[in-house]
């Protein structure tokens, strides 16, 4: 199974998926790419086994946005038909009405799908939806409602809703905090993960797809950094421990995920379900920048770990995380005043 969710945020949704394809039969050993190395989840225990990657969030001609979860052979066959039907035509409100006339997706036994169309000859933040199969729905004080499929789709309300609970209500919600939101829920997920593989027993994680519409346009968000450190308040004049970073970028339709720590580095491509075969000649640098970053800290005191405490930086046009080439050896950088604010931030949460 999987997780596909839809934050509607008042005509300015967010939408995010995971990127793992699961099932119940045995499998091999397969590299995690939160983890950055190989898992056998024969030996973890009963529950879903992720064999292996791909993207569930498909944009088409920047102003519809289509997910996906279930039956992988039912994902591909109605992925195709979708990317066929709007081969040669434009996306509208008649074209799609038209797809559901063709095709009757609710016969697809184990597949749900939501569909969300920008319409900026409305006005700047209108979108139509519509979702298929089986939905989580659950009203939201700040940003309208969220409708999640798959077997993460319950964990992953709760734990966005949490997130969202430290606003202050009645405060007025833009897209740039529904984002964030979303990026420290999905930087909790990473770290479950990362605290134990058995965290992604029930099929779903391994890394997210995140998605946006600006009023105009459907985008995926990129050039986002999850960060994992330690810090030890018993040692407050110290800094921050960087433990390993995981950088998200596009290549065309292609996730590139690349995963930094003081001993290893590796890059992953994740490809839409129906595209072509990954060119595994194809070299991305190692060498990359980011003004968006989401920490998350494990906090210490002496050997004794005491909160996870997640922070994420506004966007903005200083460079906060970097990877440099120093004389044939990769380094990381992170900036200075970044990491002063993670360690106020943590002074004032423990406060």
């Amino acid at each position: 199974m999987s997780l596909v969710s839809v934050i509607t945020n008042y005509g300015q949704p967010v939408i995010v998926s995971d990127i793992a394809i699961s099932t119940e039969e045995k499998t091999d050993e397969i590299y995690v790419p939160s983890l950055n190395r190989e898992v056998d989840f024969n030996k973890l225990g009963s529950g879903k086994k992720i064999y292996s990657y791909g993207l569930k969030v498909l944009i088409i001609q920047d102003i519809l946005c289509v997910t996906f979860a279930g039956n992988v052979a039912d994902i591909k066959d109605a992925q195709a038909n979708i990317e066929d039907f709007f081969l040669h035509r434009y996306v509208n409100v008649e074209t799609l009405q038209n797809l559901f006339k063709e095709y009757h997706f609710s016969h697809y036994k184990d597949l749900s799908i939501s569909f969300t169309l920008g319409r900026p000859e409305i006005s700047k933040n209108t979108v139509t939806g519509r979702a298929i199969g089986k939905w989580e729905t659950k009203e939201h004080p700040f940003f309208e409602k969220v409708i999640s499929s798959g077997s993460g789709a319950k964990e992953w309300n709760e734990k966005f809703y949490e997130q969202s609970n430290l606003l202050q209500q009645g405060e007025k919600v833009f897209l740039g905090e529904c984002l964030n939101k979303v990026l420290l829920t999905c930087a909790y997920f990473l770290w479950q993960e990362k605290i134990s593989p058995e965290n992604l027993l029930e099929g779903w994680g391994g890394g997210f797809d995140v998605a946006y519409y600006d009023g105009c346009h459907f985008k995926k968000i990129e050039n986002v950094v999850f960060a994992f450190f330690s810090f030890d308040i018993s040692k407050p004049n110290t800094d921050t421990r960087p433990q390993s970073f995981i950088h998200n970028s596009y290549d065309e339709k292609k996730l590139i995920i690349r995963y930094f720590d003081q001993y290893d580095h590796k890059t992953y491509v994740i490809k839409q379900f129906n595209d072509k075969i990954i060119d595994t000649s194809k070299i991305y640098s190692l060498l990359v920048q980011s003004n968006l970053v989401v920490s998350c800290v494990q906090i210490f005191n002496g050997s004794s770990k005491t909160h996870d405490f997640f922070i994420v930086n506004p966007k903005n046009e200083k460079i906060i995380f970097q990877t440099i080439d120093i004389d044939g050896i990769l380094g990381i950088g992170i900036e200075s005043e970044y990491e002063n604010t993670i360690k106020t931030t943590i002074k004032d949460f423990l406060s």
